[in-house]
């Protein structure tokens, strides 16, 4: 279930001319008298088929000293209340959210045709739904995940771990959303699902390293519409502010969705605006 919610919220979550001809996934962030750190947009689930496999990811997290993720999905803790936040208290069902008979009848039936009984979900919030709805939309049945191997590879070598983010923070996001807007990400993911086109284009950008096309995509989507202050900009504006402290003494890895490094509040202009150099990793020496 935490690859589902993580997942989720990376596609939710997913500038200048000169930026958008500088196809990379993973960016060098130093500024004088600080020692270098890394930044790498992650796509939160990819088939196995469509995994990049990249020596200079590998060589970054070698040269940093900590993992910097958008949460650290290891910590107990915090995934227990997570999966708690999941459910509904009280009478509540999923039908708070789609109070319309059409409506409900309509993705019931829709959800049924790709083997899911939205019956199973009446206790849970409705991004549980959308979240098994989106991993549909892959065309495979052997999905990865960057974070995943990320904390793995870090574990092994015994370097800490951290979240930008509580799973707290990123199920309230949700919160926030009208029922409207509920049935509109459900239909959205639906549709998805029935062409594949979506997803299909996002692995391609991603394959690509195209950032910046990766933002535009996210920022243009259905389930953003409306939401791209909630879920993009004040997102990647806090992290911009906490990952100077972060960086300033301790050599980073920061890997969090490739559709928030791009744009102009996207984190490469905003620790630009900082006074960072970012630019992207093509070799190491």
């Amino acid at each position: 279930m935490k690859k589902f919610i993580v997942f989720l919220i990376g596609l939710f979550a997913a500038q200048s001319s000169l930026l958008a001809q500088e196809k990379s996934l993973l960016w060098k962030v130093s500024m004088k008298g600080q020692p270098d750190s890394y930044l790498f947009g992650t796509i939160h689930a990819i088939c196995q088929s469509d995994y990049l496999e990249m020596e200079l990811l590998d060589q970054a997290l070698e040269r940093s000293q900590q993992l910097i993720l958008e949460i650290d999905m290891n910590n107990p803790q915090a995934i227990a209340n997570m999966q708690s936040k999941m459910n509904l208290q009280g009478d509540t069902t999923l039908r708070h959210w789609i109070p319309n008979d059409d409506d409900y009848f309509f993705i019931a039936e829709a959800c049924a045709r790709y083997g899911i009984a939205i019956e199973e979900f009446m206790r849970f919030k409705p991004m549980m739904l959308i979240s098994i709805l989106t991993m549909k939309s892959f065309q495979c049945e052997n999905l990865v995940s960057y974070e995943n191997n990320l904390t793995q590879m870090a574990q092994k070598v015994d370097k800490p771990v951290l979240g930008l983010e509580t799973a707290s923070y990123q199920l309230n996001l949700f919160d926030a959303l009208s029922s409207e807007d509920i049935v509109r990400m459900i239909k959205a993911t639906l549709e998805e699902i029935k062409v594949a086109e979506q997803t299909s284009a996002m692995t391609q950008l991603y394959r690509n390293q195209d950032i910046q096309g990766l933002y535009e995509m996210v920022a243009q989507s259905a389930e953003m519409k409306n939401h791209q202050d909630l879920f993009l900009t004040k997102r990647n504006q806090n992290w911009a502010r906490a990952l100077p402290e972060l960086m300033n003494q301790t050599s980073s890895l920061i890997a969090v969705g490739a559709g928030h490094l791009g744009g102009p509040q996207g984190l490469i202009a905003l620790l630009k605006s900082k006074g960072y150099r970012v630019v992207p990793v093509k070799n190491f020496p």
